[in-house]
């Protein structure tokens, strides 16, 4: 008869989630809250990891809040808004995959594959539908 056959793997573990909100306002790994105020049109690193990058561009913007209710003061924000997002990963078969999303065109993100240092852009782009949840394909880069 043949071996047995190994037990499968364990599942990932899970990780506390994060998230970016508003102008903007953070929520971290740790539930520590915090806002901040990028500089003028400046990129920061979000996240960076030995596969993974995460970058964000930063744009100042001044905007009024409030007066929805009576008792709801108007109040002059001088604030920032995450306006591009960069996203580079290294696949498991050493592709470079990168990812590009800007708020000015919400539903669409540029897909950018390197392989051996050839880029190429991928024959469709990444569309996202908030009313068509799973709208865009998937599709398996790392081939």
């Amino acid at each position: 008869p043949p071996p047995p056959s190994p037990p499968p793997p364990s599942p990932p573990p899970s990780y506390p989630s994060t998230k970016i909100y508003g102008d903007p306002h953070f929520t971290g790994a740790h539930g520590d809250r915090f806002s901040f105020r990028g500089g003028n049109r400046t990129v920061y690193a979000m996240h960076s990891s030995r596969h993974l990058q995460v970058n964000a561009r930063f744009v100042p913007e001044t905007f009024v809040m409030g007066g929805s209710c009576k008792t709801c003061k108007l109040k002059t924000v001088h604030g920032s808004f995450v306006k591009e997002l960069y996203v580079t990963a290294k696949t498991a078969s050493d592709l470079t995959v990168r990812v590009a999303y800007s708020a000015d065109q919400p539903s669409r993100a540029k897909l950018t594959v390197t392989a051996d240092h050839v880029e190429f852009e991928m024959p469709t782009e990444i569309v996202v539908s908030k009313f068509k949840r799973d709208a865009a394909m998937p599709r398996v880069v790392d081939e």
